[in-house]
């Protein structure tokens, strides 16, 4: 199946679109149909992206990407769809649920505005 058919899309995680190197077009390529979901965390600054790992895992605005770039490229994509934070990162995890629940919601908006943002 591909991309566009019922039930099949593309998930886009902002950490692993740094990790490939955070080329724009990877995003734009693929348009509003492929684009099903969109899971953000952020990188560290100080990783090479060959050293990028899912534990090092940061809350969005807390690492390198360039969120308003990102943003942008969902937006020429066509995306109006769902976002979440996605973290592996142990020491995150370790925080109280809602602790985490709260500081997930306020990087995830604090990332681009709400006419940038995703609906």
């Amino acid at each position: 199946m591909r991309p566009g058919r019922a039930g099949v899309g593309v998930l886009v995680d902002s950490f692993h679109w740094a990790a490939a190197g955070a080329d724009l077009a990877h995003i734009t390529g693929l348009g509003p149909v492929a684009i099903t979901h969109v899971q953000v965390a952020d990188a560290p600054a100080d990783r090479a992206v060959a050293e990028l790992t899912d534990m090092q895992r940061l809350f969005p605005g807390d690492g390198a990407l360039n969120w308003t770039a990102f943003a942008d490229a969902l937006t020429q994509a066509g995306y109006a769809g769902p976002v979440s934070v996605e973290l592996f990162n142990p020491a995150l995890r370790a925080l109280p649920a809602g602790q985490i629940a709260r500081l997930s919601h306020q990087a995830a908006t604090g990332c681009w505005t709400p006419a940038e943002a995703p609906r």
